[in-house]
């Protein structure tokens, strides 16, 4: 898989993403929910972590507090 198929992205896109805050994408790489790489002083998040972390149900919905089982692309 190469780059252009698995881009990199920021906390700041992955919590919009997610309809989440900052702090909770940063609450999931800490207990491992979510495999992010650090990049200088930022960390970056792969298409295919965030993908895995909803396929396996790791996160729930804000609105309903049940596992979101969509996926990216």
């Amino acid at each position: 898989m190469n780059e252009v198929d698995n881009p990199l992205f920021t906390i700041p896109e992955v919590a919009k993403f997610l309809n989440v805050s900052e702090r909770t994408v940063q609450r999931l790489i800490k207990k491992g929910d979510l495999s992010a790489a650090k990049v200088g002083r930022q960390m970056r998040i792969s298409r295919y972590a965030l993908d895995q972390l909803l396929r396996e149900g790791n996160t729930a919905s804000p609105s309903t507090g049940k596992p979101d089982h969509t996926t990216l692309f």
